[in-house]
């Protein structure tokens, strides 16, 4: 049972996430829809018990990270977003 909970537990699958999360980047040819969504599903993992004004900041802060581009996240930064969900694109 402690074998199955190591392996399968939720802190161990948070922890794998967050690094899943750290190390997401925009793929050339993938939609920024699809890159906000996955952040937006590893923030969810991630972070399952968190204040909202965490999970915020840390998909804000991933998002914005993940574009690769840097003329493309000043250009973000510089809107100043509250939260992620106010650069979701159509």
């Amino acid at each position: 049972m402690d074998l199955l909970h190591t392996r399968f537990g939720t802190e161990l699958q948070a922890e794998r996430v967050k690094v899943e999360l750290r190390a997401r980047r925009h793929r050339h040819g993938e939609s920024l829809q699809h890159v906000y969504l996955d952040v937006c599903r590893l923030v969810a993992l991630g972070y399952p018990s968190a204040e909202p004004a965490l999970t915020i900041h840390v998909a804000r802060e991933a998002f914005i990270t993940s574009l690769g581009d840097s003329a493309l996240q000043l250009k973000v930064m510089e809107c100043k977003p509250k939260s992620v969900e106010l650069l979701r694109l159509p």
